[in-house]
């Protein structure tokens, strides 16, 4: 009977030292969520903030484009005519 309890002790101290990782592994992962999120939240409006930029410029490139090749086909007009 004493080696039954002495086995339960043991077992309990175990699941109590699991129980008390599981709890540091949580903190840890909240210390890792914030550490990503402090990343992450100055970093995205700069990104954004920059492929705005790109992209209002590849839209005057593409209005820039449609004019010259409107000037192209008016000026090929002019000489076929």
């Amino acid at each position: 009977m004493n080696e039954l309890i002495s086995k339960n002790k043991d077992i309990q101290e175990d699941c109590k030292k699991i129980d008390e990782k599981v709890n540091e592994g949580k903190v840890f992962a909240g210390q890792i969520d914030e550490r990503l999120d402090n990343l992450l939240d100055p970093t995205i409006p700069e990104v954004q903030e920059k492929y705005d930029i790109k992209n209002a410029l590849i839209d005057q490139c593409d209005e820039l484009f449609d004019q010259v090749e409107a000037k192209i086909k008016d000026a090929e007009a002019e000489i076929c005519d």
